[in-house]
């Protein structure tokens, strides 16, 4: 009940940013520009100074080869998700092109960054953000070359645009953190400049929830949320595969801190990226909106029961919190 409480607590606090974020466009309090602006500043400077930090203090010698492991299960995950990510979306869409395809980004690619890491730092702080870090790099890869191709009608750019993209602010942050951090930056970097990094990633999960928010009130929706696919889908988004995964990790017997990520992590919501491509694309993007806006509440609800359950499984226990 403990580990339920704890997590439903931090996903109210999520969901209350949400509605917020959610009014403030209804009452037209801020201006037309707003989305532009936080999700820039989410995307290029709090959302790497926060995942720069966590490795900077975390990404030691000892801590690296202690932690290499999860990089070996997030990816084998990872990949897992792709690959089943394409019977899902026949399951859902079989005509419509570019609905597929969105299907096949929201399987395989959940809203960790909305749920799953303001989680993970609540439990285990900035050792455990690091830890999810290592888990989620071949995520990240995927994320930022073939999901972003998915999203993209008749898939743009190509391949080697795809490998641009992996060239960015977030993976830039946590490539320079992981360097600093092995050759102890922590001890040398001046403070203020360490604060300032910590000052600014603490930004992060109040400006991706707001905006997350914010975007959804940008929809009208009735219709769309008449689509019993959309239940359908966040059932199978939110429930089946985290359920899965946690039955995979126990018939491995995958180390304890995999199996609590691989749920965290997978359990997270439809994302947004799908919603911004459409849009930015002149494609139909109520469909992926719908999914945005009925996965992010039913996990404040979901989360927290996988995540106890995964306690109860693995008696893991939570090094803050």
């Amino acid at each position: 009940m403990q580990a339920f409480l704890i997590t439903f607590g931090k996903m109210i606090e999520i969901l209350g940013m949400l509605l917020i974020g959610f009014m403030l466009r209804k009452w037209n309090m801020l201006p037309e520009q707003t989305p532009k602006v936080l999700s820039g500043l989410t995307a290029k400077l709090f959302m790497p100074s926060l995942v720069f930090m966590a490795m900077l203090r975390n990404c030691t010698p000892a801590n690296l080869t202690e932690n290499a492991p999860l990089v070996l299960y997030g990816g084998g995950i990872a990949v897992l998700c792709f690959l089943l990510s394409y019977p899902v979306a026949v399951l859902f869409e079989r005509k419509n092109q570019v609905l597929k395809h969105q299907y096949r980004y929201s399987t395989a690619v959940p809203n960790s960054g909305a749920a799953g890491l303001p989680l993970a730092i609540a439990l285990g702080g900035s050792a455990m953000l690091f830890q999810m870090n290592l888990f989620n790099l071949m995520l990240s890869v995927i994320t930022y070359s073939w999901g972003i191709m998915q999203l993209i009608p008749g898939g743009k750019g190509g391949f080697k645009a795809s490998l641009r993209r992996l060239v960015n602010p977030v993976l830039g942050g946590l490539a320079l953190g992981m360097v600093l951090g092995l050759f102890g930056g922590e001890q040398w970097i001046p403070a203020p400049i360490q604060n300032l990094a910590d000052s600014m990633g603490n930004c992060y999960v109040l400006a991706a929830v707001l905006l997350t928010g914010y975007t959804i009130a940008g929809f009208d929706l009735r219709e769309t949320l008449k689509d019993v696919k959309i239940y359908l889908f966040a059932v199978v988004r939110l429930l089946l595969i985290p359920l899965a995964l946690l039955g995979l990790c126990w018939l491995i017997k995958a180390p304890t801190i995999v199996t609590v990520l691989a749920v965290l992590v997978y359990a997270g919501p439809c994302g947004m990226n799908p919603v911004i491509f459409a849009t930015e694309h002149g494609v139909d993007n109520k469909k992926v909106a719908g999914l945005l806006l009925v996965s992010m509440p039913l996990a404040t609800v979901t989360i927290p029961l996988l995540y106890a359950l995964t306690i109860e499984v693995t008696g893991w226990v939570p090094p803050v919190g």
